[in-house]
C-alpha cells in the first residue's frame, strides 16, 4: 500500500506501482470550495487514488448530501454539531469494494473526530481510520477515546492505518508525542509519514500496523 499526503507530491511524484493501492490524506481546511481543484489534479496527474482521507473539511451533516467528488462514494465522516470547521471524512473511489465502521461512539468534536472504513481487495484486508484533534482539545481523553477505539477492532491481522492531523509535532521531541508513541506502540503501530504542514499548527500523520 502507498501512502501520500498531497500537499507535498506533485503530479510527478505521484506516479504509483501498477495494482498499488493508493491512500491520499490533507488537511483539507474546507473541502467545498476545493472540489474542482481536486479533480483537477487528479486528471492531470492521471492517477485517481483508491482512499481519500480528509481532515478538517469543515461540512456540517447537511452539507454531505449536497456536494461530492467524481468517481468517488463518501461512505464515512464525523461533521461537527456544536462547533464549526474540523470534521473528517473518507471517500472510496467507486470500483473500491468497502464496509462501513460505526466509530460515532468514540467521537467527541474537538477531542478526537474520527471515521474509518474497512476496505477488501484480492491482495489485502485492512481498515483505515482518519482522525483529527483540535489544538483545544483534552489530550489525555483524546488518547483514551483512541485506545477505546483501536482496542475495539480486535483485528491483529489486519493492516490499520490511522491517517490525520492529530496537532502532534512529530518532527520533535515532546510529552505528547511521546505519550502518542507508546499508546500506538502498542497496537505495533509505526510512524509512516510525518509531515509538519505550512502552518505551525498542522501536525499531518500516517501510522501504520
Amino acid at each position: 500500500m502507498i501512502f501520500m499526503d498531497l500537499t507535498y507530491h506533485t503530479e510527478k511524484s505521484m506516479s504509483t506501482p501498477k495494482n498499488s493501492l493508493v491512500l491520499v490524506h490533507q488537511n483539507i481546511g474546507g473541502i467545498i470550495s476545493k472540489i474542482e481543484d481536486l479533480q483537477e489534479f487528479f486528471c492531470n496527474g492521471k492517477i485517481y487514488p483508491h482512499i481519500l482521507c480528509f481532515s478538517e473539511y469543515h461540512m456540517s451533516r447537511d452539507d454531505v448530501h449536497f456536494f461530492g467528488i467524481e468517481n468517488y462514494v463518501l461512505w464515512s465522516n464525523f461533521s461537527r454539531s456544536t462547533f464549526q470547521k474540523g470534521g473528517v471524512c473518507i471517500y472510496i473511489r467507486n470500483d473500491v469494494f468497502f464496509n462501513y465502521f460505526d466509530f460515532s461512539k468514540y467521537g467527541k468534536e474537538n477531542t478526537l473526530e474520527i471515521c474509518a472504513v474497512q476496505i477488501v481487495t484480492t491482495e489485502e484486508r485492512m481498515i483505515v481510520m482518519c482522525e483529527y484533534r483540535s489544538p483545544s482539545g483534552d489530550f489525555n481523553h483524546f488518547l483514551r477515546l483512541l485506545d477505546m477505539a483501536l482496542l475495539s477492532l480486535n483485528k491483529p491481522s489486519i493492516e490499520i492505518p490511522i491517517c490525520g492531523d492529530f496537532n502532534v509535532d512529530n518532527l520533535l521531541s515532546c510529552h505528547h508525542k511521546q505519550k502518542l508513541s507508546l499508546l500506538l506502540g502498542a497496537y505495533n503501530m509505526m510512524h509512516t509519514v510525518g509531515i509538519s504542514n505550512l502552518k505551525p499548527s498542522h501536525r499531518v500523520n500516517i501510522f501504520s500496523t
